[in-house]
């Protein structure tokens, strides 16, 4: 909660009770329900193919770009291989749709996984995604009509203090200071804003990103007794291909195709 691009800022047209009055409500009351999903703290939203799409080419962009990003020191123009950061790249999205770099990684995945089921001939259903994008957008537009309030017309994360997840555990447990009328109040509020503000500034202006490194390039050391259990292991798998081999001479019938897997016969269930 103390990183200050672990939630996005509150920029939609949206407008909610704001997180100290929603904690500061009357714990007893005569209804069960909220008056309006403003005094709620709900936002009715969904996140369309359309801006999952955006978010992925964005993504596929800023990796090739961070890739070739380093050119050749001899000055003729040639292009090296540069420095990725997913970390890096995650937080740069975020902040440009405005949600959780957490959001963005598992759009991104859920994107490259659709993309691995399209190569191996499997079918993706895009109208029932369209279907329930038309649908889902008709029943938000329906209950901010009804409630007469406006509509984000897009997706919003959670607000700060909706969910327990995401509490402000600062604004729940910091102590009350009493303040005499001779102080101005807003300006030591405002003072405080830009303090906290500086604060966080200089806390994504530190931030040191994760580079990307290749796990196959990193060298591990061992000792003598993992070697031997790694040898025994590999002279346990080749026992068990050797069982595989067949001898015609003692009567065993050979394995189809000879134990080659034949890729054009495919085999029927």
């Amino acid at each position: 909660m103390t990183n200050p691009l672990y939630r996005p800022p509150w920029k939609n047209r949206a407008r909610i009770i704001s997180a100290e009055d929603f904690a500061n409500r009357p714990k007893v009351a005569f209804d069960e329900e909220f008056d309006s999903m403003h005094d709620a703290m709900v936002t009715l939203t969904w996140m369309t193919e359309e801006t999952r799409q955006a978010i992925y080419t964005d993504y596929l962009s800023l990796m090739v770009e961070s890739a070739n990003d380093r050119g050749d020191p001899s000055g003729k123009g040639k292009q090296g291989k540069g420095t990725t950061s997913h970390e890096y790249t995650m937080n740069v999205i975020a902040q440009r749709y405005n949600v959780t770099p957490e959001r963005v990684a598992g759009v991104v995945q859920n994107c490259h996984d659709e993309e691995q089921a399209m190569a191996r001939g499997e079918h993706l259903h895009t109208r029932a995604q369209e279907y329930v994008d038309a649908k889902l957008r008709e029943h938000i537009n329906n209950c901010y009509n009804a409630y007469g309030e406006v509509d984000p017309k897009g997706f919003v994360e959670d607000p700060v203090g909706a969910v327990p997840e995401v509490i402000d555990t600062q604004l729940a447990t910091r102590d009350l200071t009493r303040v005499e009328d001779l102080w101005d109040l807003d300006r030591l509020m405002e003072r405080a804003v830009k303090r906290k503000e500086g604060d966080a500034q200089l806390k994504i202006d530190g931030k040191i990103y994760i580079e990307d490194v290749d796990l196959d390039t990193i060298e591990s050391k061992v000792n003598t007794e993992c070697l031997k259990l790694i040898q025994k292991k590999n002279d346990q798998f080749s026992e068990k291909l050797m069982g595989l081999d067949r001898r015609d001479a003692k009567g065993e019938l050979p394995l189809p195709y000879r134990g080659i897997p034949n890729k054009k016969n495919k085999r029927k269930n």
